[in-house]
């Protein structure tokens, strides 16, 4: 009897051996390769993958596993599991065994092989951009924009708009016409007009001549509308816009080109980032600024309806440089440069509402980004939001000239003219445009201190070709007895020494215009 209760002894001493030393090889196993037909290695792949586009974490030793085992580690080990699928480094691959440890590990050990928890949320943005990317790319990521900046050269025409402050009395005769948007025929159509032109035109030119002496490069304009263009040192810029071949309708285009009027030549330029329209555009004479507009989407086949892009391009050096990001998406409104300062006004919020924010950026001053208001004053917002209309700077004044509400075949056309004064903070209306226009962005300009706005639409697809011409002197429009040799809409024209140049808005022929006595 005692011996058979030794053998008893002897035979479970065994067993209780042969368990412990399983339980070892099962511990030491964890530092080779996972065994993935007896464990879940459905994200391990997904880790391998990713490894290379995530920052190196500490890997965990080997003796940290060996050295403290104990029976209370398991439940630490197994919660442990579940950050794994969103942690992509390498060095994490061997928990993938944990589950199947049987109180090997104690709760220091996953301490030290897991303190890659924080690192996961700045692997994520890497993998896909997010909606907040989408600014910073329409940031790149630039739809019709503002006035042609190169137009406003102010101090030269100041001399003949001294007695603008008279206008204002005419403004209460007006006010009423604001409440329809319907085209109204010219108040005052002289047979002439007389305008005082740049010094390089004649004094006073009774009609303009037009002649197709500009070429078409075979890659651009391509009858693209709602391009951005501004005129710099002499040339003709344009960037953008829709009707590129190749890219379907609504898809805009990246890209860029310059016309030299000496060479009578088109030449490409660095392309946009993403493909932009409808961008607020002004100039400070040496580099064009881009804000807002509709930008390509992400799959380059078609767009989004507005964008915090907020950029620059330098005529100097063939190249893009981003600037703070407008504070909320914007499109089709209307962008100034005056005294060192952006002004957006007006537009769109994603084709759902017209918007009369008026923001403001200190280029002396970008830390500060876009704002509404500062300690001082806030910003006088539109009075009428409206987009696609026309704008430029006259004698250090905006103006916001015609423009839409709604879009495409719902949209209603608007004649209203506002003017906005920096000295006091304030819109004035003025007399209306005798023709309600959009699609005006880049072909309304200034010339010999009066504005002059080419062509436009009046409903959806309807192009014009008529040109009318504002003083502000008298506060009245009037007609020009000759139009555009065709009819043409968010297209872009500029002026340079004295010499008028139209391309796209619809059509593949660029035009020079002459003002004639």
């Amino acid at each position: 009897m005692q011996r058979r209760r030794l053998m008893i002894i002897a035979t479970s001493l065994t067993l209780l051996s042969a368990s412990v030393g399983l339980s070892l090889a099962r511990t030491n196993s964890l530092l080779d390769d996972p065994d993935c037909s007896i464990s879940d290695c459905t994200f391990l792949p997904l880790i391998l993958n990713n490894a290379s586009a995530i920052t190196t974490l500490p890997s965990a030793t080997p003796t940290a596993l060996s050295v403290t085992v104990s029976p209370t580690a398991e439940p630490s080990l197994t919660a442990t599991d579940t950050p794994l699928p969103t942690n992509s480094p390498t060095d994490v691959a061997t928990p993938t065994n944990i589950p199947t440890i049987s109180a090997t590990a104690t709760a220091t050990a996953t301490a030290t092989d897991l303190p890659t928890a924080t690192s996961v949320p700045t692997n994520t943005p890497t993998d896909a951009p997010t909606a907040t990317t989408i600014p910073t790319n329409t940031p790149t990521d630039v739809p019709t924009a503002t006035t042609i900046p190169t137009n406003t050269p102010t101090e030269t025409s100041t001399p003949t708009n001294t007695n603008t402050p008279t206008n204002t009395p005419t403004n209460t005769a007006t006010a009423t016409s604001t409440i329809t948007a319907t085209p109204r025929p010219p108040t005052t159509t002289p047979t002439t007009i007389v305008g005082t032109a740049t010094p390089t035109t004649p004094a006073n030119f009774t009609r303009i001549v037009w002649s197709t002496a500009v070429p078409t490069p075979f890659s651009y304009p391509f009858g693209a509308v709602e391009a951005q263009g501004a005129v710099v040192g002499g040339k003709l810029y344009v960037f953008g816009g829709f009707g590129q071949p190749g890219l379907s309708g609504d898809t805009p285009s990246r890209l860029s080109n310059v016309y030299d009027p000496v060479a009578n030549t088109w030449t490409a330029i660095a392309p946009l980032e993403r493909g932009l329209t409808h961008v607020g555009t002004a100039t400070d004479g040496q580099k064009i600024f881009f804000v807002g507009g509709y930008i390509e989407d992400f799959d380059g086949v078609g767009q989004i309806f507005g964008s915090r892009v907020s950029r620059y391009y330098d005529t100097a050096t063939n190249s893009y440089t981003n600037l703070p990001v407008i504070p909320i998406q914007r499109a089709a409104g209307q962008l100034y440069y005056l005294e060192r300062k952006l002004h957006y006004v007006g537009g769109t919020y994603y084709k759902q509402a017209d918007v009369g924010t008026h923001f403001v950026l200190d280029l002396n001053n970008l830390a500060t980004g876009w704002v509404t208001q500062t300690n001082q004053i806030t910003y006088a917002e539109l009075p009428n939001p409206r987009q696609h209309a026309g704008g430029v700077v006259l004698d250090g004044k905006l103006y916001y000239i015609g423009g839409q509400h709604g879009h495409d075949g719902s949209l209603t056309v608007d004649n209203d003219v506002h003017r906005y004064d920096p000295a006091t903070n304030a819109w004035e209306q003025l007399a209306d445009i005798p023709l309600a226009l959009n699609h005006i962005s880049h072909s309304t300009l200034v010339l010999g201190g009066k504005i002059f706005v080419f062509a436009g639409q009046t409903t959806n697809g309807t192009k014009h070709n008529t040109i009318y011409v504002y003083d502000p002197a008298t506060n009245t429009w009037a007609q020009m007895p000759n139009n555009l040799p065709a009819t043409r809409y968010s297209g872009i024209i500029g002026e340079i020494n004295g010499t008028l140049y139209f391309t796209t808005g619809g059509g593949t022929t660029s035009y020079r215009g002459i003002p004639t006595p």
